[in-house]
């Protein structure tokens, strides 16, 4: 067992933390997604206020950065570096992994990338126009954002600029769709 000169948040003593499932402790989850959908940063706080949405005393984070094959664009793989941090906020060690992924993993990914990059789309719609109007688009294009998800982005690309919502909300869809 390595044995540091400090104690970890995590665990409050000094020993290597880096086997220990940070993910279940009971910690504040913040997440960073990216313009292409992809789960670029977690971190793990100690604390989380609601009413401002501010996270405080980070205790572990992860990024993660991806390789794509240039000839489809599907993962190829991943590497992630975890960070654990000493009591007194200085970095405690890191941990680099790697995750080689399948054409089946691949794909599988691609439709979490796409169903992230849907979610924020959504999200503007709903912020943008009245809830009515946002509710009466989203049925509308549910179908094409299913095939939007499964790969093909074409139909929801041609919903969203025939649609009748302000040219700020189409611009700002089109670019979380990739065609700004």
């Amino acid at each position: 067992m390595i044995l540091y000169e400090k104690n970890f948040k995590l665990t409050g003593n000094n020993q290597d933390p880096t086997l220990l499932p940070y993910n279940i402790v009971g910690l504040w989850k913040k997440i960073t997604i990216n313009d292409a959908g992809e789960l670029v940063l977690e971190e793990y706080f100690n604390a989380y206020d609601s009413a401002t949405d501010t996270y405080s005393d980070l205790v572990v984070s992860e990024a993660r950065a991806f390789t794509r094959s240039p000839t489809n664009g599907w993962i190829i793989s991943r590497e992630s570096t975890i960070t654990w941090y000493f009591e007194d906020n200085t970095v405690g060690c890191t941990k680099v992994t790697n995750k080689n992924y399948t054409p089946e993993q691949a794909y599988s990914e691609g439709k979490r990338r796409r169903t992230n990059i849907t979610n924020r789309a959504t999200l503007v719609v709903l912020s943008a126009v009245p809830i009515a109007d946002a509710v009466a688009f989203l049925d509308s294009a549910q179908m094409d954002i299913n095939i939007f998800i499964s790969g093909n982005t074409a139909p929801l690309i041609a919903n969203v600029t025939a649609s009748t919502l302000p040219a700020p909300t189409i611009a700002t869809i089109l670019y979380l769709l990739g065609l700004a």
